[in-house]
């Protein structure tokens, strides 16, 4: 049961008590003890002793505000004017109970302590102090500046900044830099930063209504490049950067600078305004009148006129002179129309697909306009020149070259050639000797997929594009370049010494034009002695994949090349030619020659049983031309010594190898075309006349070999022997099927 202390009690300890204070508050040294009569430890001044009497000493109840006011009459608190800075606070020590926090707190000349958790006690910040800034402008746009205010230890400063300015770094640095990534005029009232600490986040410091101007501009303007500079409305000498412009007295004229988003202020320097008067400016722009001076014809010096370039970012540059001398005369300057021109021509004989070149005399300030009429081009032209192509057969008046001249005053008369142009057609010169190689089919693999012109992913690995400028040389330089490329290099040998070598391209449909042009060395045209190895580099139009997408053999796009020559030394000789028929297709080229209608198939099934040596008479009875093409591949069957039938069968065959063992004879990059077969008899046959010619035909392939002495067909006798063509006899001769030394070269139709 619970029991109050006795009045009896009482009275016996306030004595004790009183006798405490009289003894403590007379100043004399003595120890006391309270509760019992225990005499105290010699280390204490006071002890409360429960050992009679169960309790325990309560401490003053405050409030959390009611123990901050006890600040407010302390002697030699921070707040007292008089106080001594090396004096302790006089209620250090202070203990109290707090009843907010219910924790007993004593404060230690610096802050409260809290006896709960063995910590202090912890207030949230002060706001923070002004906010001071590197800068308040006016600042370039993208440039930096920097805000801080006075940092406390333990406080994290967070600053708020409105969009107009970006955060460089972290928003709790402090100072915090700042990018102004906005032109046009903020106040800084909307930068605002916030002190906080573990015990919470003081209410925010704004900055003062100060504004802060952004320029639209990153850096300064750009330098004035007096070579921009131009002069119009004048009559001009020769209107060069060293040359005086003319004007007389009392014209105006104008001077132009490009300005962009700088400005560029003209002005007169003290010697250009003996010279000139200001009629009006702009950005950029002056015009001018010319004064009276008086010393005629005198040309004013190239600073007279000055150009000064400035922005928001800096108004700090200087003029510059304009570097354009102006002569002022006291006469307006004649100005007539040029003459009608006179127009010559070199050379005045040419090939249909070559060029000649119009030439006119060289003048100073005049322009020439070039024109020519049916069957010619212009490829090209210079200041007083133009190449022209002849793009059709037959002689042309050179009345159809038409040139204008132009200058400051007007054109003059159209100017006509006279004469003709003596124009050959290659296509009706002799062949002639040597051999003339390149590319001359060309698959674009674009769109046909499948039936006579074989899949896309069959002929992938054939594929042109002529989008590539690349130069490639099927015998040299990246010949092994893929997809094939639009710049192909074409090759003629001599047979012997020739002279006047010359190449032309000529396109089956001027209309619609397969070649760009060609280049080759000039000088050949008229040299003499030439033997050896010469090339051209053919240029095609770069838009041919599209062109010749869907186009099959029968209407591909097709151009001749040819290589013209005289056949003698000195160019005494005979004008001859080789040629290529080149086709572009989406369609499978002939990986060798190609033998237009070439096909033929036995008339009966079964064995083929005429007479041992017969010629074409007796043989064509048995076959039927099908109108196909028959593509003869370019080499024979790459092995050496004998070859049976059976081996070259299957050698020609699209697989890699049979049961013997034998390669395919078809180069791995031409066998997914497939098809590929011995040729019939009546085949070899047909090429009985041209087998010595394969190499330079201009229907056969790059590196095309010429046929043989004789080859396996696929026509046979029995089921021991077969026909066997000899291009030495010029029979079908029988043989066995193996055991005979023999050739293959393998076929495919189209």
């Amino acid at each position: 049961m619970k029991t109050t202390c006795t009045q009896q009690s009482k009275r016996r300890l306030l004595p004790l008590l009183l006798f405490a204070m009289l003894l403590f508050g007379s100043g004399l040294r003595a120890q006391v003890t309270v509760g019992d009569g225990t005499a105290p430890q010699n280390f204490s001044i006071l002890e409360i002793s429960a050992k009679n009497t169960k309790g325990g000493i309560r401490l003053p109840h405050l409030t959390t505000a009611e123990r901050d006011a006890l600040k407010n009459g302390a002697v030699n608190f921070e707040s007292d004017p008089d106080r001594d800075p090396d004096a302790p606070f006089l209620y250090e020590g202070l203990t109290i109970y707090n009843i907010d926090t219910r924790c007993v707190e004593f404060y230690n000349a610096e802050k409260w302590i809290s006896m709960c958790a063995g910590g202090e006690v912890c207030p949230p910040p002060a706001m923070p102090g002004i906010i001071r800034f590197s800068t308040t402008g006016p600042v370039n746009k993208n440039a930096t500046f920097e805000a801080q205010v006075d940092a406390l230890a333990g406080i994290t400063y967070i600053w708020s900044i409105p969009s107009t300015f970006a955060i460089v770094g972290s928003n709790t640095d402090n100072p915090i830099k700042l990018r102004a990534i906005t032109s046009g005029t903020h106040s800084l009232a909307n930068i605002g930063v916030t002190a906080v600490n573990d015990c919470g986040s003081s209410s925010s410091m704004r900055a003062g209504g100060d504004m802060i101007v952004v320029n639209p501009c990153e850096t300064g303007p750009a330098a004035v490049n007096t070579s921009k500079i131009t002069v119009t409305n004048t009559n001009s000498g020769t209107g060069t950067a060293g040359d005086p412009y003319l004007v007389t007295v009392g014209e105006t004229f104008t001077l132009t600078y490009p300005t962009g988003n700088d400005v560029y202020t003209w002005s007169l320097s003290n010697a250009g305004l003996n010279y000139f008067e200001i009629v009006s400016q702009g950005n950029g722009t002056i015009t001018l009148r010319a004064r009276s001076y008086n010393v005629d014809g005198a040309a004013c010096a190239a600073n007279a006129i000055q150009l000064r370039a400035s922005n928001e970012c800096d108004d700090t540059a200087q003029p510059v002179a304009s570097g354009k001398r102006i002569k002022i005369v006291s006469a307006p300057v004649a100005c007539e129309e040029p003459d009608a021109p006179n127009i010559t021509f070199s050379p005045t004989a040419v090939m249909l697909g070559e060029t000649f070149v119009a030439s006119v005399p060289v003048v100073a300030d005049i322009t020439y306009t070039w024109g020519v009429g049916a069957g010619l081009e212009i490829v090209s032209t210079t200041a007083n020149t133009a190449t022209i192509k002849v793009l059709t057969a037959g002689n042309k008046l050179l009345s159809s070259v038409n040139v204008t001249a132009t200058n400051d005053c007007g054109k003059s008369a159209i100017a006509t050639g006279s004469g003709t142009l003596t124009v050959t057609n290659p296509a009706n010169l002799l062949p002639g000797a040597g051999t003339f190689t390149g590319k001359a089919c060309f698959d674009v693999v674009e769109s046909n997929d499948g039936g006579g012109c074989g899949t896309k992913a069959s002929r992938d690995a054939q594929r042109t594009d002529f989008a590539d400028r690349t130069v490639q040389n099927p015998a040299g330089t990246n010949k092994d370049r893929r997809p094939y490329t639009g710049v192909q290099v074409y090759t003629f040998t001599t047979s012997g010494t020739v002279s006047k070598l010359r190449f032309a391209a000529i396109d089956a449909d001027q209309s619609a034009p397969v070649v760009d042009h060609i280049e080759y060395t000039e000088s050949w045209k008229t040299a003499n002695s030439l033997s050896g190895t010469y090339t051209v580099t053919v240029y095609y139009k770069d838009d041919l994949n599209t062109r010749a997408a869907n186009k099959n053999r029968a209407d591909a796009l097709k151009s001749t090349i040819y290589a013209i020559y005289n056949d003698a030394a000195n160019g005494s000789g005979t004008d001859k030619m080789l040629k290529l028929n080149v086709s572009v297709m989406d369609c499978v080229c002939c990986p060798g020659y190609l033998a237009v209608g070439g096909e033929y198939t036995q008339t009966t099934a079964g064995y083929l049983t005429f007479a041992n040596n017969s010629n074409s008479v007796t043989i064509a009875p048995y076959f039927t031309a099908t109108g196909k093409d028959v593509c003869f591949y370019k080499a024979d069957a790459p092995i050496s010594g004998t070859l049976g039938w059976e081996y070259a069968t299957t050698g020609c065959r699209n697989g890699v190898s049979n049961d013997t063992g034998n390669t395919s004879f078809i180069d791995p990059e031409h066998r997914p075309i497939g098809g590929w077969r011995l040729p019939t008899i009546a085949e070899l046959m047909a090429l009985q006349n041209i087998r010595d010619n394969l190499v330079g035909h201009p229907d056969s392939a790059p590196e095309t070999m010429n046929l043989g002495p004789g080859y396996w067909s696929s026509s046979e006798v029995s089921k021991t022997r077969v026909w066997f063509w000899s291009y030495s006899t010029g029979t079908a001769q029988r043989q066995i099927i193996e055991n005979v030394s023999a050739k293959a070269r393998c076929v495919r139709s189209f």
